[in-house]
């Protein structure tokens, strides 16, 4: 399917820190096809890059932990796809957060 192909069959996928790096040129790509769209992400470094599709009835942005089990729940109820990009990124990042960061 090229990209500006829309699906044929929409789906509500969850994107775990989809305001990061993969997660900000994936969701664009999803909500295109025609994908509703669930944003899952503590927004650390801020939420600048989903700025341009906010407006979109499409997509949801909830501010969440992805370690805060019960939200994450309420919001994977209804999606037909989960897209795990949530993560501690970085090795020295990785290296002080072990824990953390098999956790997450």
């Amino acid at each position: 399917m090229e990209s500006n192909e829309k699906c044929d069959f929409p789906k509500r996928m969850l994107v775990t820190g989809g305001a990061g790096y993969l997660g900000s040129t994936l969701v664009p790509l999803l909500l295109q096809s025609g994908h509703e769209v669930v944003v899952y992400d503590k927004f650390q470094w801020g939420a600048t890059p989903l700025l341009p599709h906010a407006a979109n009835p499409r997509l949801e942005i909830v501010r969440g932990d992805i370690l805060d089990k019960d939200l994450l729940a309420k919001h994977m109820l209804d999606c037909n796809a989960i897209i795990h990009l949530a993560a501690i990124v970085g090795y020295p990042a990785c290296e002080k957060f072990q824990d953390k960061a098999v956790e997450v």
